[in-house]
């Protein structure tokens, strides 16, 4: 569809400028280091199917495990947030900037509650985007 409308499919990131696959969008981009540091410093480690998972594998290699724990849906929303903010980028819609990434991850945070049912309690995603602010 990308080809119909005279849109190449890139081999790199729009905003890091490496080899964009699966792990690259899940783990290793460059903009999710500090959402990924964030997590980090402001949650415990999680246990998923009886062992500790480090937060920046979690997402890649317990995905459906990930959703279930406070720390995987935080940061689903801020891959989903780089997905929204490297298509603008990449469509030319904005510039790369990670403030910009960072107030989308925001949005994508307010809005969470109101398109999915997610078990994350209030305060813990108010105290997350404090942390943003900050």
């Amino acid at each position: 569809r990308l080809a119909e409308k005279g849109i190449k499919d890139m081999e790199k990131c729009s905003l890091c400028q490496i080899t964009e696959d699966h792990g690259h969008r899940l783990k290793k981009c460059q903009f999710l280091d500090i959402p990924f540091q964030m997590i980090r410093e402001m949650f415990s480690r999680i246990k998923i199917k009886g062992k500790v998972v480090e937060p920046s594998r979690m997402c890649l290699e317990e995905p459906l495990s990930s959703l279930l724990t406070v720390q995987g849906v935080l940061l689903w929303t801020a891959m989903y947030a780089l997905w929204l903010h490297r298509c603008d980028v990449q469509f030319g819609r904005q510039n790369k900037d990670s403030r910009k990434f960072m107030a989308q991850w925001h949005a994508v945070l307010e809005g969470w509650g109101k398109w999915e049912d997610a078990d994350v309690d209030n305060r813990q995603m108010k105290r997350l985007q404090q942390a943003m602010i900050k």
